[in-house]
């Protein structure tokens, strides 16, 4: 027979598993990109949204509200094009311009195709266009050589999307041939192109 002390014992137990495994689920289905890992003011006339390139360079850029998380893609899971277009749909003054930098981890973490990046990218600038006539998605290239496709990915929204080229010609050095070790000089063109 099981004395009263093991009974409120088991019962302690189990609820510390069951508040354990809820916490745990709530963390992983925790969309990327909420609220929570937004910069800056929503008001501001330039957003940037995307990957943790785009991060990165959002927050070397002045006067905008950065949106990009890390880790974000436009082919699989809580999307790029899903977080610009809940984005937007919660604010009444819209930006002008969202920057949007990403693709990378479609390619090496989800093996999507070059032609496949490029066509969410166009939906999410067709989407946006159609939805919120007064904002305008403005692609950014990436260094070629972070993945062997981004090439390709460049090539593809230089000429049918009208992208904004910053990629090599501003990157320096990378610690990790992803990232650049100073976002300074991306950021910069990317503002200098906004003008």
């Amino acid at each position: 027979m099981e004395s009263g002390f093991g009974r409120a014992l088991g019962r302690t137990a189990v609820g510390a598993v069951v508040a354990a495994v809820s916490a745990i689920a709530m963390a992983c289905t925790q969309p990327v990109g909420t609220p929570e890992s937004t910069t800056g003011d929503p008001s501001a006339d330039v957003w940037v949204a995307g990957d943790s390139l785009a991060e990165g360079a959002g927050e070397a850029m002045t006067d905008v509200y950065n949106i990009a998380v890390g880790g974000a893609t436009f082919s699989q899971g809580f999307t790029i094009h899903t977080r610009v277009m809940g984005a937007l749909a919660a604010v009444v003054d819209r930006p002008e311009t969202v920057v949007v930098i990403g693709g990378h981890n479609d390619l090496v973490h989800w093996g999507a195709t070059p032609a496949e990046v490029v066509t969410e990218m166009a939906r999410l600038v067709a989407d946006v266009a159609s939805t919120y006539p007064g904002t305008t998605v403005r692609l950014v290239t990436q260094p070629w050589w972070i993945h062997p496709a981004i090439g390709v990915v460049n090539d593809g929204i230089v000429a049918d999307l009208a992208a904004i080229d910053c990629g090599a010609a501003t990157w320096g050095s990378s610690d990790d041939d992803v990232h650049p070790d100073d976002f300074g000089p991306y950021a910069a063109c990317i503002e200098a192109a906004l003008r």
